[in-house]
């Protein structure tokens, strides 16, 4: 726990890093090290991005069905006075439109009492990120791994168990690491010859990433649908899941053209106008006289999201050109150009 002067050392840093032009900060409250961030860290921190007028994200402490709710009332006091913005908003373990309705109208009411705040989601039912996540608080750095599987070994067992059990089974988690990738945990244990709880003690909790299909899709698309939730990826290149190659063809394909729930310039605002707004980029995400050429020419109808669970990298067709600053960046599929630039917050010096 840092005491009052790295408190204060932590402050400084991050009013230079505002200085110069960083948009907010972006917290891992459900990983390590976040997850050893108290409310007095955070709550200091968060004042610092308010006199910036700054953005404070979270992947928030919980983003279970019984939790949620809380993880919201912590990431608003950590922001306070500033703004808080959930990254991202789903329901782990919830089932139903009428849940995500709830929470929509949770979130509703905060906006409705004076708080800015905000939310992105991502049109998939399954997240990625390490399998640190089911082992305990007790088991994860600076913990002596080595000791914990020594001395508390079946109570380490016993959790893990518990965890999956609750999220699924062996069979919802799809590995994405090498020499594992493509396989779920159910596939990997067997061929290692282990019960899937022994599999994960043997590789630790730093030893996987994978998909974890604990969201159910029915509850996702009400967030995703919501026109205050803006489009977001979580993802990045060599990620093993179809979100960092698919998710805004998905967003077309699936929502606007098969199924008609979402008119294209309500899906194209969630993408461009919302996200801007959100980190106050006021030259961007709009076509209009003085805004930067930022622009992608499509015909929705063609727009297939090709990449799946198993083969992830599958490039999105259907995007004919990608414009960046007014210059292609991609045309036909392939890049011509790289016409960006570092963005920095207005307000920088």
């Amino acid at each position: 726990q840092p005491d009052d002067a790295a408190l204060a050392r932590m402050a400084a840093q991050l009013d230079r890093e505002l200085t110069a032009g960083a948009f907010g900060i972006s917290y891992g409250l459900e990983y390590v090290p976040g997850i050893y961030a108290a409310g007095t860290e955070l709550a200091g921190l968060g004042q610092t991005v308010a006199r910036h007028d700054g953005v404070v994200m979270s992947h928030m402490r919980s983003e279970n069905d019984d939790e949620i709710e809380a993880s919201i009332e912590e990431l608003i006091a950590s922001a306070h006075p500033g703004r808080p913005h959930i990254s991202h908003l789903k329901v782990v373990f919830g089932k139903g439109e009428d849940r995500a309705r709830r929470l929509l109208d949770y979130i509703a009411a905060k906006r409705r009492s004076g708080i800015d705040l905000t939310a992105d989601a991502y049109p998939y039912s399954a997240g990625y990120t390490g399998i640190a996540l089911l082992f305990p608080e007790w088991a994860l750095p600076p913990s002596d791994y080595g000791a914990i599987v020594a001395g508390r070994r079946q109570e380490l067992r016993a959790h893990l168990i518990a965890r999956m059990t609750r999220r699924g089974g062996p069979d919802a988690l799809l590995i994405g690491t090498a020499p594992y990738a493509g396989k779920t945990l159910a596939q990997a244990a067997d061929e290692a010859g282990l019960h899937y709880a022994d599999f994960l003690i043997k590789i630790g909790p730093g030893g996987a990433s994978g998909a974890h299909f604990t969201m159910d899709g029915a509850l996702q698309d009400i967030l995703v649908l919501d026109p205050d939730v803006a489009i977001s990826t979580d993802g990045g290149p060599g990620m093993r899941h179809p979100r960092a190659t698919g998710t805004y063809a998905k967003l077309i394909e699936q929502y606007v053209v098969n199924s008609g729930r979402l008119p294209i310039e309500h899906a194209v605002r969630k993408a461009t106008a919302l996200p801007a707004r959100i980190l106050r980029l006021a030259d961007r995400g709009t076509v209009r006289p003085g805004a930067k050429a930022d622009l992608i020419l499509f015909a929705p109808e063609r727009v297939k999201a090709r990449s799946s669970y198993l083969d992830p990298f599958a490039q999105a067709q259907g995007f004919d050109m990608v414009m960046v600053n007014g210059r292609a960046a991609f045309e036909g599929g392939e890049r011509v150009g790289a016409p960006g630039r570092l963005l920095r917050a207005a307000r920088a010096s």
